[in-house]
């Protein structure tokens, strides 16, 4: 059995070996989702590819919740882990996945009903909003399977294991990209063919980490642990209703930006949308090693090591900066063929093409500029949230979202439509701005762990 103890040892070394299976995971996963759009704009229509990405932020949303609910939940796990309570762990990891169940019923089924008018009030261009349709039913009806599969990893990852969903993603990544050939190159079943391969994959990544699971001793849940315990799905939904509710103001103002994008056009809609899915890829390092260092925070505040946390901090802070500075660099000089790659070339004139290209890129550059202040502000929230304390870190959701609004309103009337070109970065600075106040002004009132942030009786 190997488990990450976060508690002793070189931070950074820990931080590294912690986060770059994540990292090399996150990678793969954006590869084959960078597949599903080349396939789709390759091989079906520059069409196909905008309506899939026309749906991203609704999807996101329904990831979102489950995505913040498992994230607090492993905050739990994971200093229960920290404080060697394997009974209590052992009751946390059960009472969430009968948390988990629950919300999946709910979520799948209001989605599943209000997916058509969300499009329809999102301004989705009508040349491919049947489409996104088509799409999202397909997916939201398989979301049970992502979300089974967020829950087991996290659960892996609140111990320190990150290889296993590292190799849970080399696998399905495989098998996606090869069921994208074949359903959508052969046998040109479009979007319903990107839809299915992507679900088909992801159930053998539930597989994976469930094998994993089955195999440690710590993780072998008895009759009694299934039994259900109000004081502990309390502290659980009360640990990731924050981040659930952070996620869900965020992805509500994803919608709402790409509501705005939307009403500009299908060129400057497809633009966009390109630019998105490598700055999806660009942002995974600060991603990886932030979800490490909220592992990191937690384990050693279960452990009581206060002043260890404070140097893991710090030390992933100059990590991920430096990181920024790296990817900014490199995908500045890529960036062109990058975005090219994705484009029908056989469809569209080269006028076209053009257009859409110059205003990617100019979006790329924006955010490579500027990624380093997204990285920090990953780097805080992390801290904050491995500490337990997860209401700053909903608040610099909301912050962000407000201001993110804002400009996307306000700054185009002055500058034109590029001016929503700049809402995120200046979003960021703001919520970042925030969270690193906290951090630093309630220093020792973040890493003051209470007792009873570790029950679970």
């Amino acid at each position: 059995m190997h488990i990450n103890d976060m508690t002793s040892g070189n931070p950074a070394k820990l931080l590294f070996s912690f986060a770059l299976p994540i990292l090399a995971g996150s990678l793969i996963q954006q590869a084959y989702t960078l597949v599903d759009s080349m396939m789709l704009g390759r091989y079906v229509s520059t069409e196909a590819l905008t309506a899939v990405s026309c749906t991203s932020w609704i999807y996101w949303l329904i990831l979102n919740i489950f995505t913040g609910f498992t994230q607090g939940f492993s905050i739990i796990i994971s200093q229960q882990y920290g404080a060697k309570d394997y009974t209590k762990m052992r009751k946390s990891i059960a009472m969430s996945c009968i948390l988990s169940f629950v919300l999946t019923v709910f979520i799948t089924v209001a989605a599943l009903f209000f997916i058509p008018d969300l499009l329809v009030i999102l301004k989705t261009p009508e040349n491919v909003i049947d489409m996104s349709i088509l799409y999202l039913n397909i997916v939201t009806a398989g979301v049970f399977i992502t979300m089974l599969y967020n829950l087991l990893s996290s659960i892996l990852r609140s111990l320190g294991d990150t290889q296993t969903a590292f190799i849970a993603l080399i696998i399905s990544s495989i098998i996606n990209i090869v069921l994208d050939a074949v359903f959508v190159i052969h046998f040109n079943l479009g979007v319903t063919g990107v839809a299915v391969a992507t679900l088909i994959s992801q159930v053998f990544s539930c597989v994976v980490c469930f094998i994993k699971i089955k195999k440690w001793d710590v993780l072998h849940l008895c009759a009694s642990d299934w039994s259900f315990n109000l004081k502990c799905s309390k502290e659980l939904f009360k640990a990731g209703l924050p981040l659930a509710t952070q996620n869900i103001v965020i992805s509500i103002g994803g919608l709402i930006m790409q509501g705005i994008v939307n009403s500009y056009g299908y060129v400057f809609t497809t633009a966009v949308s390109l630019t998105s899915k490598l700055v999806n890829l660009i942002q995974q390092a600060g991603v990886s090693f932030s979800v490490a260092l909220g592992t990191y925070v937690a384990q050693n505040l279960g452990a009581r090591k206060m002043e260890r946390v404070k140097h893991g901090v710090g030390v992933c802070l100059k990590i991920n900066i430096s990181l920024a500075v790296i990817s900014s660099l490199v995908f500045i000089l890529i960036g062109k063929p990058a975005l090219s790659l994705f484009l029908n070339t056989n469809e569209q004139s080269a006028t076209l093409n053009d257009t859409i290209l110059r205003t990617a890129y100019y979006y790329l550059i924006i955010q490579c500029m500027f990624l380093f202040v997204v990285y920090a502000l990953y780097t805080y929230r992390a801290a904050l949230l491995g500490s337990g304390k997860t209401f700053i870190p909903m608040l610099s959701g909301i912050v962000e979202l407000l201001i993110r609004l804002a400009v996307a309103s306000w700054l185009p009337i002055y500058v034109g439509k590029n001016g929503v070109l700049f809402a995120d970065v200046i979003a960021w600075f703001g919520a970042g701005a925030l969270l690193m106040f906290t951090y630093y002004s309630k220093n020792s009132e973040l890493f003051n762990v209470e007792a009873e942030s570790l029950s679970c009786e």
